[in-house]
Formats: structure tokens, C-alpha cells, sequence
């Protein structure tokens, strides 16, 4: 064998190599989800399921977690992970998945979470405690009642994202009602920074039912998102500076107050008379079409639950389904039949960019997503 020869196969084995190994390290992602056990009809035991999949195929399905309902319950919403392997619920208890250990424990109301800080307020007949658990180093402390930071995270009052700040509708009449910006320190103690007066409002029909309020998000650590009026959204800062937004046209008065939202990807939504709009601050516009989802991902929502979803721009499939949840290589949809109630659905449906297929998976009763993991 000559030198060019040799030299060829050796430049040929190295990429060989390289591309072999780029491909077995190519990333396992985890979707956790919670269901109610199979062969129960009155859902008593409750599962945590986690779902690896690797190269577009669902490698492994496992029971990361199970506890009975009457104990430690996942099925009234809030749940979420962070750093990876700790689930929060929305009572407040603690779950490490690596092991299915419960690390706290409390049927109270998670609060926020500032820092690795879990804030959980507690309310029973000897007392309205606040209780804190230390994600790092799992340190507890009960803390007397403080109703400055109980109400975070409700309709009144929301932490920024950093935890550094709290804001707080202070209510009063139209046009007096105002906002306080609050500084929040490790110790959970707060200190009002800033008043900021104005005719901030939500309004809604005499068939309404709905206490009087104003909606608002946090858009970032120093400015919320709010309304003067339905439809007339304005930004206020912590430097006390209003800033008109845009306009939507509302015809009648909505049956609710209207409500913002910011999903995980960081898309803030404003939420009136039955109508999602995904709102572009930066560039003051407004969507009701094309709705992102995250890594490329969007949906577009029809008069019913058949959703089209797409990938860059092209269309992947249109199914009957809700909660879309994406990752970097996979979209997850709650799935049922068409025209069936999605509050019981027959599993999921998870399409990925390797071979740009859709992987139905049907699960029992009491079925929801919670998160993607890698």
C-alpha cells in the first residue's frame, strides 16, 4: 500500500470515527408526565412517568415516582421541574426523580421559587405559616406569617423572573388604582421601591363573576405588562416610566377579565373573551395565527382542538390535541380521538426532526404532560 493510500484510509477511519461518535452522543431527552394508575377507576394512585427517547425512537418508559392521591397529589395543575430532576407540585412538596425521594413534604400553596429557594405558605387551624426548603443544600425553616409574600405568584401580586422583585396591583378606583414595585431579600424580607399611579383597570360583563382587578406579567426583571382599558395594553417600569403598547379592539365587554400569560419558551399572551393573543412588545403587534412553541415549533389553533403544527415554517400534521410541548429535536401533544373530551385523552403524540415522524403513544385516564428534560 502506498503513502497516499494509506494516508486516505487514515483521514477516512478519523471521520468514520467522528461521525460515529457524534451520533452516540447524540442527546437522550426525558418527557415527564402524570397519570393515574391503569387499573384503578377512581384514580387512588397517582404516577410520574418518564418517557427517554433517543435518535426519534422512545427508548425506555419508566415509573419515576408513585403516591397515593390522599397523599402527595400531581393532578390540580402547577406542577414543574427544575434543575433537571426536582419536581415541584403545586402544594409544595419536593420530589428528586433520580430516586423517587420525597425531600419535603407540605400540603400548603407553592408560592414562588426565588433562587434554589422553595417558598411554600401554609394554612391550617393553629397558625398561617410560610415554610421555606433550600433546593441545595435542603435546609427548612418556618417562617411566621407574612402577607406580603403569601400572595405572590396570585392574582395580585407576581415575583420577577429573577426573584429579586415583587409587583402588586394595589387596587382603588378608577383612575387612582396604582402598582408597588417591592424589593425581595434572601431573608424574604420586602421593601417597597416604587409607586407607580395610573388608570390601570380590567373590566367585564354583568354576567361576569370575576373580582375587580387588573391583569399584568412580569415582561422581564424591571417592567410589567398591563392595561389601561381591555385592549389598550401599556408597559410600566420599575423606574416608574409608562409606555403605550398597542391597541386591540375589543367590541363588547368580555363574560371574564382578560389575563396575561408567558409560557416556558418566554412568548407573552393575552387572553380575552375566548380569543389567545401572542403579543410582540419589541415590535408592538399583536397575533392570533401562527403561535410559537419553542426550538422552531409553532401551532396554529383552529375554531376546535384540530391543530395544525409545524417545524420552521413547514407544516408536520394537524391533530385533536392540547398542551404542545417542545424540545430541541421533539414536539409532545395531548391526544384523543376527534370531537372526543381532551379532559380525557388517549395519550400523546411526539413527532422529532430525525426521520420527521409522529410517534403515537396511548396511556391510561388522567393523563398530562409535564415537561421535557436533557
Amino acid at each position: 500500500m502506498d503513502f497516499f493510500s494509506l494516508r486516505f484510509l487514515t483521514i477516512l477511519g478519523i471521520a468514520t470515527f467522528f461521525v460515529a461518535n457524534s451520533l452516540a452522543q447524540s442527546p437522550v431527552e426525558s418527557l415527564y408526565a402524570r397519570k393515574c394508575k391503569a387499573d384503578e377507576t377512581t384514580c387512588e394512585t397517582q404516577e410520574i412517568v418518564r418517557y427517554d427517547f433517543h435518535d426519534g425512537e422512545l427508548k425506555l418508559r419508566t415509573i419515576a415516582f408513585t403516591s397515593q392521591t390522599s397523599d402527595i397529589r400531581f393532578d390540580a395543575g402547577g406542577n414543574r421541574i427544575v434543575d433537571g430532576s426536582i419536581l415541584l407540585n403545586r402544594s409544595g412538596s419536593v420530589i428528586d426523580l433520580r430516586n423517587g425521594k420525597v425531600l419535603f413534604r407540605r400540603d400548603g400553596q407553592l408560592v414562588a421559587v426565588i433562587g434554589s429557594v422553595v417558598v411554600i405558605d401554609y394554612d391550617n387551624v393553629k397558625g398561617d405559616d410560610l415554610y421555606t426548603f433550600d433546593l441545595k443544600t435542603h435546609a427548612k425553616r418556618q417562617i411566621k406569617s407574612r402577607k406580603d409574600i403569601e400572595d405572590l405568584d396570585r392574582i395580585t401580586s407576581h415575583i420577577s423572573p429573577n426573584g429579586k422583585l415583587v409587583a402588586k396591583w394595589k387596587g382603588g378606583a378608577f383612575p387612582r388604582s396604582a402598582f408597588d414595585f417591592f424589593a425581595i431579600d434572601k431573608s424574604l424580607t420586602t421593601k417597597r421601591i416604587r409607586s407607580v399611579l395610573g388608570g390601570f383597570s380590567g373590566s367585564c360583563s354583568m354576567r361576569c363573576s370575576d373580582m375587580n382587578r387588573t391583569p399584568f406579567v412580569w415582561v422581564d426583571n424591571y417592567r410589567l405588562l398591563t392595561q389601561r382599558e381591555n385592549g389598550d395594553l401599556v408597559t410600566i417600569d420599575t423606574a416608574g416610566k409608562v409606555r403605550n403598547i398597542l391597541k386591540i379592539e375589543i367590541d363588547e365587554e368580555p363574560d371574564s377579565i382578560p389575563s396575561f400569560g408567558r409560557d416556558r419558551y418566554g412568548n407573552i399572551f393575552y387572553y380575552c373573551d375566548g380569543t389567545e393573543y401572542l403579543i410582540d412588545i419589541k415590535n408592538k403587534t399583536f397575533s392570533t395565527n401562527r403561535l410559537p412553541l419553542g426550538h422552531g415549533f409553532s401551532k396554529t389553533n383552529g375554531d376546535t382542538f384540530s391543530t395544525e403544527y409545524f417545524y420552521k415554517g413547514d407544516s408536520i400534521g394537524t391533530a385533536w390535541s392540547v398542551g404542545a410541548l417542545a424540545t430541541k429535536n421533539y414536539l409532545a401533544v395531548i391526544y384523543a380521538a376527534d370531537g372526543k373530551n381532551l379532559g380525557y385523552p388517549d395519550g400523546f403524540k411526539v413527532w422529532n426532526r430525525f426521520n420527521k415522524k409522529w410517534l403515537t403513544i396511548d396511556e391510561s385516564w388522567g393523563f398530562d404532560l409535564i415537561d421535557w428534560v436533557y
